[in-house]
């Protein structure tokens, strides 16, 4: 947790938190714009800054990568091994006219090959994106969720077939 004080004097927050699907460790991440790796209360790793805070985090059911989603409504997938970004992916949570959506919740699908993000926003979107088997996310569609505030979380069903969001 002190980790992502360093250096942060406005909102030092801690925004994403992640349990590893198999081992004691978990990840964590904030306004400190950076992801870390925790494992025995210890940090074991830490990412390069990023442009944004980093607002939502998910580790992949298999272990290899971490879904991180920003302040600036973008999503990324990472190494979970180094932490190095994969690939990006921006759908209607980036677009300018949005003003202020960010990524409030992310998740892996249960066999880790989609992920999905929602917005902290008026009227909210859900975004989906394919992850290739080398973390590489390409968008699929971005969804309306039809509810009239913020998301707050969303989670996949075990087959991965349905999605449950609330606000």
């Amino acid at each position: 947790v002190q980790g992502h004080f360093q250096g942060v004097n406005d909102k030092p927050e801690i925004w994403g938190l992640s349990t590893h699907p198999t081992k004691q460790m978990f990840a964590s991440s904030g306004a400190d714009k950076t992801v870390r790796v925790w494992e025995n209360g210890k940090q074991v790793a830490v990412s390069a800054q990023f442009t944004h805070d980093i607002t939502a985090i998910d580790w992949s059911s298999d272990g290899k990568f971490i879904a991180m989603g920003d302040r600036n409504g973008t999503c990324r997938i990472l190494d979970a091994a180094t932490l190095e970004a994969l690939g990006n992916c921006n759908g209607k949570t980036h677009s300018k006219k949005r003003g202020g959506a960010w990524i409030e919740d992310i998740k892996f699908s249960p066999d880790s090959s989609m992920v999905a993000w929602g917005t902290h926003y008026g009227s909210s979107y859900v975004e989906f994106a394919k992850v290739s088997s080398q973390g590489k996310p390409t968008l699929v569609c971005s969804h309306t969720s039809g509810i009239s505030s913020s998301l707050i979380h969303l989670d996949w069903s075990l087959d991965g077939r349905n999605m449950v969001i609330n606000s």
